[in-house]
């Protein structure tokens, strides 16, 4: 366990015992701590430009789509929101890829959530090549919000295969290239084992329905901020 995972009372308990101090005494002093600004910059150095890469094609379903919102507003949640912090993209691809919106599109948390309670289900086949395209000619670049002094990651979601995976290989080795982490996630049986260890820069999940997606967040949250 890391220690931006620990909860007040973890942290109190593990003093206590080191100090041999109350817990009384203990409590109302790390309490303050764990909620001073001070204390979330010092543990919580997650200057990150993300963006969410995520399948809208036909074969999700509505009600799957739900869990992907779910899945965004989730990470949102644990991340700290700002030109100082972490910026938020959100590219959809189906037949095609679309921005939802830009790294500065959308500058505060409550924004960002409501942006993710309200992505569109597209439709369509799965044009994973075109997102990647889009992602490094676009969504990653200067003119568009994308800092010199922030990381770049991918968190690619995909329920099976892509119209063409040699080409979406291939544009995701660029995005690598280009120092670009991504972090992939196949949902179900559909996916390619292969495909996604090619796609992916570090890290890579699978889970066997879009509801259990929320069992990874905070593994996500973790590699984001490493």
């Amino acid at each position: 366990m890391v220690l931006q995972d620990w909860t007040v009372q973890q942290f109190v308990r593990a003093v206590t015992e080191l100090l041999d101090l109350s817990v009384r005494q203990v409590y109302k002093c790390v309490t303050c701590i764990f909620n001073s600004r001070i204390f979330t910059n010092l543990f919580s150095d997650c200057s990150r430009d993300i963006v969410f890469i995520l399948d809208g094609s036909t074969s999700i379903g509505a009600g799957n789509h739900s869990y992907l919102r779910y899945f965004v507003q989730g990470v949102i949640r644990s991340l700290q929101i700002g030109y100082r912090d972490s910026l938020v993209a959100m590219v959809e691809y189906s037949d095609t890829a679309r921005v939802e919106w830009y790294l500065t599109d959308h500058m505060t948390p409550g924004d960002l959530l409501s942006a993710a309670s309200n992505i569109p289900y597209v439709t369509g086949t799965t044009a994973t090549h075109a997102a990647f395209w889009l992602t490094r000619n676009s969504v990653l670049t200067s003119r568009h919000g994308a800092r010199d002094n922030a990381d770049d990651i991918v968190v690619f979601v995909t329920d099976g295969g892509t119209d063409l995976p040699g080409m979406a290989i291939n544009e995701a080795r660029q995005l690598h290239e280009q120092g670009v982490e991504i972090i992939a996630l196949g949902v179900g049986e559909s996916p390619d084992d292969h495909e996604l260890d090619q796609i992916k820069s570090t890290f890579s999940y699978k889970v066997a329905t879009y509801g259990q997606l929320k069992y990874v967040i905070q593994s996500v949250i973790h590699d984001l901020c490493v």
